[in-house]
């Protein structure tokens, strides 16, 4: 662990890095940061945005693949076959909404409307059963791929390290790109989930667009306008998370440490001899109110953004359907396509749910590329 000097931290400072507080000044000399091998990639995130993450995500996942594959064939198998049953149900099952609500808009008696509808309705039903079934499949290969592939993982890297020279073992820099890689596991073990969730929105929306257009090639924009706000939202509440991490990541170093000293063994009798206990106290609740303030800074600044966005939301589905009625009423869509439209968000749920590439407590899944 590398502790700069109070220049060091003015340093920092004045060149736009994270606020270091008072107390981290005091105790410290500046802000905590790490010389082990997996803190190179902690800030790595600053540098990247949506579409750069974006465009590393097709790499990861052909990474995590290849890993689960080598460990579980079988459950990945289930997986991407669960997947693509699923895309194809959400497909049918807005073809079978248009054509039980086609019979159902039908002039006639209700009776032989009802009955007209009723091959269309139990369709509707079957496929939701069956759509329900895949997803169970689905989350129960996903949970037996991502223990397997951390194991697979693991264990390829402890048999690199073990094969390792003695020379080797030795290095520093190895020893850095070794603690690195340990986190590379647990990394591809997330990137599976993240993977699954994914190839789900990315198969849903794919067999909605497609249903979509073919019934009528105004309701793919409209799609894409309702679910465009709730995919910014998204990112800009990740990217602040980050940010904040990003700047109180030293911060909550040293409160854990001042916390440590409190209670641990090895610095009780030295603190009760002194009598310093109540000075790292104060510290200690400073540095945590500074934290609470930021939680509430970031609590404030998502309640905006979700208002934003839900208000985004609601004029995109206003113009939306002020759309559809329009084109209805002029004769160039049937009602039972519109009312189609309509039905999206319930036979694919994954339409409106925003799916974007991320981290998972700060730590980004760089590590995977690394090897020891």
């Amino acid at each position: 662990m590398t502790v700069p000097t109070a220049t060091d931290a003015t340093t920092a400072v004045n060149a736009a890095d994270p606020p270091v507080s008072d107390s981290e000044r005091l105790l410290f000399g500046g802000p905590m940061r790490y010389d082990y091998g997996w803190a190179k990639h902690e800030l790595a995130g600053a540098g990247l945005s949506f579409w750069s993450i974006a465009r590393q995500m097709p790499r990861f996942v052909a990474l995590a693949g290849r890993m689960a594959w080598s460990a579980d064939r079988a459950a990945m198998l289930t997986l991407v076959g669960a997947e693509l049953l699923r895309g194809v149900a959400a497909a049918l099952a807005l073809i079978a909404t248009n054509r039980a609500l086609g019979r159902l808009l039908a002039p006639g008696q209700v009776s032989d409307v009802l009955h007209s509808a009723l091959p269309a309705i139990i369709t509707v039903g079957v496929i939701a059963a069956l759509s329900a079934l895949l997803s169970t499949a689905s989350n129960w290969a996903s949970g037996r791929l991502e223990p397997a592939v951390f194991r697979q993982a693991t264990v390829d890297f402890l048999g690199i390290v073990a094969g390792a020279e003695l020379e080797a073992i030795e290095d520093p820099e190895y020893l850095a790109e070794v603690d690195s890689a340990r986190w590379g596991a647990m990394s591809l073990q997330h990137i599976v989930g993240r993977a699954t969730a994914l190839l789900t929105a990315l198969f849903a929306l794919t067999s909605a667009a497609g249903v979509l257009s073919v019934l009528h090639p105004a309701l793919l924009p409209m799609l894409l306008l309702i679910a465009a706000p709730r995919g910014w939202g998204a990112v800009r509440t990740a990217r602040r998370r980050y940010a904040s991490t990003r700047a109180m990541v030293q911060h909550s170093r040293a409160s854990t440490l001042l916390a440590d000293m409190l209670i641990r063994p090895w610095s009780a009798a030295e603190l009760r001899v002194h009598g310093c206990g109540p000075f790292l106290l104060g510290h200690y609740e400073q540095m945590a109110r500074a934290a609470e303030r930021e939680q509430g800074r970031l609590a404030r600044a998502r309640a905006g953004t979700d208002l934003l966005t839900a208000t985004l939301t609601g004029l995109a589905t206003t113009a939306a359907f002020t759309v559809l009625g329009w084109l209805v009423l002029g004769g160039s869509m049937p009602l039972a396509v519109a009312g189609t439209a309509d039905a999206v968000p319930a036979c694919s749920p994954s339409c409106g749910r925003p799916c974007c590439p991320s981290t998972r407590g700060g730590v980004p899944v760089q590590h995977a590329r690394d090897d020891p």
